[in-house]
């Protein structure tokens, strides 16, 4: 039980960004969610090279494109989640 709980309470935050995402009110909120996601989700493993690969994604999510991408992203799984 208290493994569980520890386990509940150690990915947690993913609740967290999954709320902000769903509050974003646009694609640069969205791309921001995602980013920071990103780069906590590496951060739990012990490997350099995909906290590197996290830092990358994430720099380009704060760019203009990389928001205009989580927006599309974004419109096509509405789109998938709406002809279910």
């Amino acid at each position: 039980m208290l493994d569980n709980v520890r386990l509940l309470v150690e990915w947690a935050p993913l609740l967290g960004y999954a709320k902000r995402l769903s509050a974003a009110v646009d694609d640069g909120g969205r791309a921001d969610t995602i980013a920071d996601a990103i780069e906590w989700l590496a951060s739990k493993t012990g490997n350099r090279m995909d906290d590197e690969l996290a830092r990358l994604v994430a720099a380009v999510l704060h760019t203009p494109q990389g928001a205009a991408l989580a927006g599309w992203i974004a419109d096509k799984a509405a789109e998938m989640e709406e002809t279910k």
